[in-house]
C-alpha cells in the first residue's frame, strides 16, 4: 500500500458518515456468512439421517455375501436352528 492508499483508508474512519456505511457493508457480509453457514449445518442435519440409512441398506445387501464367504448363510425358516457358540468360533 502507498501512502495515498492508507490517508484513504484512514480518512473513512475520520468521517463519522463513511464510517458508518462502513460497519454497516461489514454486518451485512457477516449476515450473510453466518445465515451460509446456518443453511449450510441445516443441510447436514437433514441429510445425516438420510446417509445413515442408505448406508444401513448397503450393509444389509452384502451381509448375504459376507456370511457367504465364510461358508453360512440366513434363512427366515424358524425351524432352523442357529449355530451354537462353539461352532461360531470353531468358524471364525
Amino acid at each position: 500500500m502507498n501512502n495515498q492508499e492508507t490517508q484513504s483508508f484512514a480518512s473513512v474512519f475520520k468521517d463519522p458518515i463513511r464510517r458508518r456505511v462502513f460497519f454497516q457493508k461489514c454486518l451485512m457480509f457477516a449476515g450473510k456468512l453466518l445465515r451460509a453457514i446456518l443453511l449450510l449445518g441445516l443441510c447436514f442435519v437433514i441429510l445425516l439421517p438420510i446417509i445413515e440409512k442408505l448406508s444401513n441398506i448397503y450393509k444389509e445387501i452384502n451381509l448375504k455375501f459376507k456370511l457367504n464367504l465364510i461358508g453360512l448363510d440366513y434363512s427366515s425358516d424358524p425351524e432352523v436352528i442357529g449355530l451354537t457358540k462353539e461352532e461360531y468360533e470353531t468358524i471364525a
